[in-house]
């Protein structure tokens, strides 16, 4: 059985390490050495070959010339006095076999040229590959094999010629381990006596002898230099435990008053679980002990963190952070985010974990991108709607010339009265879709919404069936909010349509309207401010929706109705609606056990507003001079000729700088200018600025689909009297167009 080495004296072990050495220099030297010769006889093998291969290949440029292939075999017949050469192969300038020459028939003929090389040793083979280049010109290759019998026969010979000298200095290295080990272990022995003497005495005056500066030396000034600080460094370790016991105290203080969960997770359990761990999973330290930790875990998310947690522990480099549920002992969900990092605890991998309740900041995210998404498909909707207004805008007017053209009992009357009537639901749609987008034009001023929701309850009493149970509950002493009636009336008869459709043909219907006040953590969505909210809800007893549908509905079109039910409209309007007046609507539905709708509304200071109904005017023309601006030339053919209609002079455009030009020639010619908002090169708003600038009396109408570009206060700042909206109705425009004629004369 062999000994270990600590069963050696210093002396065997430092012999023994001497030869050791000595033994692995003499070796390494003899392979080096041997390598280094073999290296030189491969490079002058190299060289042999390639100055055969360069005088083969002059003999074989005439031949590869004119093609005389007998002639190249004699020239490769040349390398046979060449006892190491077993084949050459000579290949035309395509790369094809022109000639070879093989020692033996067992050599592989090669029919392409293989790529260049200086020399490669393959095998017991060394290839030379070479161009066959006379005066610059390329005729071909040459490619040498040779064997390297002799090769290896020179380098047997030169290893064989170094042992005597190896064994000569593996002699001299056992006479040199000899003296050294007399030299070095004599001293160490004597201190390790006084060692032994100190230990049993326990004498700590007696100090090692001193003198010299070798290391035995150095060694003997440590060794009576550990005995003088000894009381010294024992005084030192007591210090070091006292403030080790400090700076444990320090940080059980930070983790037990740290916002996060910290915790460490081994074998399956949750250990030295921190005050906020507790209190984010509701179980108490010995509980968490005792339980495994995927209890905690939601259903759908446990397999994921067990996962990860057992690819940490086995040293997998994986994202150490990411989010996920939690069930905590009362039942309630919480999202977490977990950030771990791998340790050693007591002896074992295990996982620092430090989990933060995120919970909130999701909720808040979500809401966030659903502004952002709805918000984006306000921006599309809107531009669609604007597109869409200037198709409708000659649809609308010429079915109206018409109508007034054809007689009342013309078969042709039905038919233009179905194409109006078409027009207009696409008219309501368009305006459906501005609401959707913040951009119609909607007066907001402040109003008490009770009367507004009662009278819309009373209208979805008599188009429902009496089956269905309408609950109401508005209370006297909600505030008033800065709306629009017709908008507050909007929301009632969509929210409630909605209900009904969920319930078909029986159930309950339950409408409330109250104050309330939400606080800073109250709020809704991020950019609801804390204070005053009425708080309209409407409640349904249908077949409720689950969490993906309700994610859903307030996109446009998006509907769950049959065929011919709905367009998908209603809530994303709703939306757009509540969005306008800085509020909030809220959903919350269960499968089966209905639906529930909270609309907010913030509460303002001001009285409510009456509601003025001004008298309907009568269609009047006129004769003035009118200059009319659009790009769209079915929509300028079609104004230009309704205004003729009505008796005016019409001089029309489609590009704005020209109308500049034409206005600045002659500025008095025209008593009133009507332009479109969006238009290439100047904008509506743009040319009516410089309008005013050339004649500042000159009365604007601006028509647009985008009524967000241009609010009332900058229409009277850039002097536009008044906006219409596309498409424009006959009527309208008439009475438009005199209330600012007949304006404008009366401030003259």
């Amino acid at each position: 059985m062999m000994m270990s080495g600590k069963n050696y004296s210093i002396r065997v072990k430092l012999i023994g390490i001497i030869l050791f050495v000595a033994t692995v220099s003499i070796l390494l030297a003899y392979a080096l050495n041997g390598w280094l010769q073999y290296k030189m006889l491969k490079t002058e093998m190299k060289q042999n070959m390639k100055v055969n291969a360069q005088l083969v290949a002059e003999y074989c440029v005439p031949t590869l010339t004119f093609q005389d292939r007998a002639g190249a075999e004699e020239a490769l017949k040349k390398l046979e006095a060449v006892p190491t050469i077993e084949a050459a192969h000579l290949f035309d300038k395509k790369g094809d076999l022109f000639s070879v020459f093989r020692r033996n028939e067992g050599i592989a003929v090669s029919k392409r040229a293989p790529p260049l090389t200086e020399g490669t040793f393959h095998r017991r083979f060394l290839h030379i590959v070479q161009p066959v280049v006379y005066q610059g010109e390329h005729y071909g290759i040459i490619h040498i094999c040779a064997n390297t019998i002799e090769l290896w026969k020179k380098t047997k010979t030169l290893f064989f010629s170094l042992l005597p000298g190896m064994a000569t200095l593996f002699f001299i290295s056992v006479i040199l381990a000899a003296w050294l080990q007399k030299l070095i272990s004599g001293p160490i022995l004597h201190l390790a006596g006084l060692t032994r003497a100190i230990t049993v005495n326990e004498d700590f005056a007696v100090r090692a002898p001193g003198g010299g500066n070798d290391e035995i030396a150095v060694l003997c000034s440590g060794f009576n230099s550990m005995l003088e600080y000894l009381s010294i460094r024992e005084q030192e370790r007591d210090l070091a435990l006292t403030d080790l016991r400090k700076s444990e105290e320090k940080y059980r203080l930070l983790i037990d008053n740290a916002n996060d969960s910290i915790f460490i997770a081994q074998d399956g359990v949750i250990k030295f679980p921190n005050p906020k761990t507790e209190k984010l999973t509701g179980y108490s330290a010995k509980e968490l002990v005792t339980m495994h930790i995927g209890k905690l875990i939601h259903q759908e998310d446990r397999a994921m963190v067990l996962e990860r947690h057992t690819r940490r522990l086995q040293g997998e480099k994986i994202v150490s952070s990411y989010s996920f549920r939690i069930i905590n002992k009362a039942g309630i969900e919480k999202i977490v985010q977990l950030n771990t990092v791998f340790i050693q605890w007591e002896g074992r991998p295990a996982a620092l974990s430090f989990l933060r309740d995120i919970t909130e900041q999701k909720r808040l995210e979500a809401q966030l991108q659903q502004a952002q998404k709805m918000e984006s498909i306000g921006t599309l909707a809107g531009g669609i709607a604007h597109d869409f207004n200037n198709i409708l805008s000659p649809i609308v007017g010429y079915t109206e010339m018409l109508i007034e053209d054809t007689p009342d009992d013309s078969p042709l009357r039905n038919g233009l009265n179905g194409i109006y009537s078409g027009a207009l639901r696409a008219c309501d749609l368009v305006k459906q879709i501005l609401t959707f987008s913040h951009q119609d034009r909607n007066e907001l001023k402040s109003i008490r919404v009770q009367p507004v929701i009662k009278e819309a309850l009373k209208l979805i009493r008599s188009t429902i069936p009496t089956s269905i149970e309408i609950k109401q509950e508005i209370r006297s002493d909600c505030g008033s909010v800065k709306s629009d009636p017709t908008q507050i009336h909007q929301i009632i008869m969509n929210l409630t349509t909605n209900a009904y459709h969920a319930m078909e043909d029986t159930g309950e219907l339950s409408v409330i309207l109250k104050e309330i006040r939400l606080g800073e953590h109250e709020v809704i969505t991020p950019d609801m401010k804390p204070g005053l909210y009425a708080c309209l809800t409407v409640s349904d007893t249908g077949i409720g929706m689950d969490k993906q549908m309700t994610e859903k509905i307030f996109n446009p079109f998006f509907t769950t109705k049959a065929k011919g039910k709905g367009t998908g409209m209603g809530l994303s309007v709703v939306h757009g609606i509540v969005k306008s007046m800085a509020g909030a609507i809220q959903v919350r539905s269960v499968p089966g056990k209905g639906t529930d709708f909270h609309v907010y509304l913030p509460v303002g200071k001001e009285q409510p507003e009456e509601t003025v109904v001004q008298p309907k005017d009568s269609i009047r023309g006129g004769t003035e001079r009118i200059m009319l601006v659009d790009d769209e030339d079915a929509i300028i053919q079609m104004e230009k000729q309704m205004l003729e209609r009505l008796g005016y002079q019409v001089v029309s455009y489609v590009d704005s700088l020209e109308t500049l030009e034409r206005f600045r020639a002659e500025p008095d010619q025209f008593d009133m200018v009507i332009t479109d908002m969006a238009m290439p090169n100047m904008s509506g708003d743009k040319l009516a600025a410089e309008l005013i600038k050339i004649r500042p009396d000159i009365p604007i109408l601006l028509c647009t689909g985008f009524s967000e570009k241009i609010p009332e206060n900058k229409s009277t700042c850039l002097g536009i009297k008044n906006v219409l909206m596309k498409p424009i109705a006959k009527k309208d425009l008439a009475n438009k167009i005199r209330e600012m004629l007949d304006g404008a004369k009366g401030g003259t």
